[in-house]
Formats: C-alpha cells, structure tokens, sequence
C-alpha cells in the first residue's frame, strides 16, 4: 500500500491548564462495549442517526477490541481504547453519509482565550475502509444538538484541516494540532466532516470504489494555550514615613490593581482620604502622626482593610 504522510502542526505553548475534553483518551466507560458499534464511553455522544464505534480492550471478540478489531490491528495512542468514524460512505454515489463524534466540555470556553485543541488520529488497514478524506472539521457549540439524519450536520466548523492534506499512516498515531479563540461560552465540541461529497477530496486507497472513508482517534486535549499568570500578591504596609527623606513617603500598596478604590479613617472614624481609582499617592497630607484605618475595595469586589500608621 502506498504510504503518504502529512503531519498538520501548529505550535501552542501551552501552560499548566487542565484538559477541557472529558474523557479525551476513551478510558472511561459506563459498561465494557458488546462489539465496536456500542457507543459506550463516557461524554461522548453521536449527535446524528449514524453511530461511530468504541474500541476497547476489554471486549471479548475481534470485531471492538484493541489491538485487534474489524478494521485491523491497532494499539491504543494512550491506554486501552479509541474510537473510531466513517465520513463518507460509499463515495461513487450522491448518498451521503456521515458519522460525528460530541463531546461535553467540562467548561464552557472563555470570550477571547485562545484553547490549544490537539488529538490524535491513524488510518485503518482493512482495505474495505480504505479510503480517505481531506476535511476533518471541529465544531463548538454553546448547546448540544440531535438531527434525525444520516446527511451532513448543517454547521460551518470552527476548525478545519486543510485541503488536500490526508492522514494515511496505519502504523503510526498522527498528531493533529490546531489553535482556537473562542467566542465565549462553547460548551460542546462535535468532529467529523462537515463538506458535501463534491467538495471532499478523497484517496482511494481500497480494492474497490465503494469503499468507506474512516479514521481511528485517540487523546483528545483542549487546554488554553497562554493561560494568565495568577495574580501577584497585593502588599499592603503597616506603616510609612513621609518625612521628606526621599524614603517611605506615601502609603504605598503593592501590586494595587487598576481601578482600586480606598477610603482612610483617622481612629474617630473621620473620613481623611478617598479615592475610587487609588494611585499609589497619599502622603498623610496635614494629618498627624498616628494610627490610620483604611478600607481598599478592588475592581473584583473584594475588600481588604487594616491600619497604617503614620511616622515623621
């Protein structure tokens, strides 16, 4: 068999962010599946008539199980199982048929973060499903959807990997990348092939012309890429001196956040100072050294409080 391999690679640098996909590596499951068609792992889903197909290890016959099943011998990418969906079937007819794949993201996707979205993907040897397609299409959704069809999902993905590029290694997990920024509020992620027969390109790579296009995936990851640093530690003093040194002269917070507010009682209880956007910039003015109390209200809602006092 020819062998064409293309790897479709974008660089994420990506931080210590918690995978978004549940059950990214098909591990989990509510009951060891019959065969390959019992869809029965966990938040995952098929959002159309067609049904892909679960493989794992712990099935008994060699039609659903790892490393050997109907279509092939394959290894699990990570662990004991995959899954696996046809895309287009057969391809020298105008029927259409489709499979997808749905998964329950464990949070919805914040406005404008950028997500690294990474899985891997193998190509069966069994020449009945030799045949493969050029689009693989990701879709994220705020709701989950149900169509009572075999047909294209009438959805444009987000996601897509180019034209012409086909993952025809039957050995070897491919890692497809890509990079995503969110609208906000994503909740679902659903893959498969979202293009019209006539505008996937597709190799042949069967004995015949009705052959089915399928792909195996495993370790689906969607982290964000950059997350934000946590944020620093406010310091606030106890005490400063504004004694015209040169050192020490104003009550300095560190590490205030933008659009702090700050309100500063002398110990009667009288207001000495306010500001609702605080810049770093009260050096006790005409009032007496002593003790001060101050309220600081932050842009998240939070409050601190505490004293300060005043020496010259």
């Amino acid at each position: 068999m020819r062998k064409i391999f293309y790897i479709l690679l974008f660089i994420c640098q990506i931080g210590n962010s918690q995978n978004l996909i549940q059950n990214g590596s098909f591990e989990e499951y509510y009951n060891c599946p019959v065969s390959f068609g019992d869809l029965s792992m966990k938040h995952w889903f098929t959002p159309s008539l067609n049904t892909p197909d679960y493989f794992n290890a712990c099935v008994t016959d060699n039609f659903g199980s790892v490393p050997i099943n109907y279509f092939g011998f394959q290894y699990a990418q990570e662990g004991n199982a995959y899954a696996g969906a046809a895309t287009t079937y057969p391809i020298d007819t105008e029927f259409v048929n489709r499979e997808y794949l749905t998964n329950r993201l464990l949070l919805p996707l914040e406005q404008d973060s950028v997500y690294c979205l990474s899985f891997y993907i193998n190509s069966p040897e069994f020449d009945t499903a030799g045949c493969l397609y050029d689009n693989i299409g990701i879709y994220f959704s705020p709701d989950s959807f149900w169509y009572n069809i075999y047909d294209t999902l009438p959805f444009i993905p987000q996601l897509e990997t180019p034209d012409g590029i086909f993952y025809n290694d039957t050995i070897n997990w491919i890692k497809v990348e890509f990079q995503y920024t969110a609208l906000g509020g994503e909740k679902y992620m659903t893959i498969g092939n979202f293009k019209s027969n006539i505008n996937t390109d597709t190799l042949n790579l069967g004995s015949g012309i009705n052959v089915q296009n399928y792909y195996f995936y495993d370790n689906f990851s969607l982290v964000e890429c950059n997350p934000p640093p946590p944020p620093k530690e406010i310091k606030i003093p106890n005490v400063f001196t504004p004694n015209l040194d040169g050192a020490n002269e104003v009550f300095k917070i560190e590490n205030l956040p933008d659009n702090s507010g700050i309100t500063i009682y002398s110990r009667w209880g009288n207001v000495v100072y306010t500001n609702t956007n605080y810049g770093n910039n009260w050096d006790g003015e005409q009032y007496a050294d002593g003790v001060y109390y101050y309220i600081l209200a932050l842009p998240t809602g939070d409050t601190k409080h505490g004293t300060v006092t005043i020496i010259r």
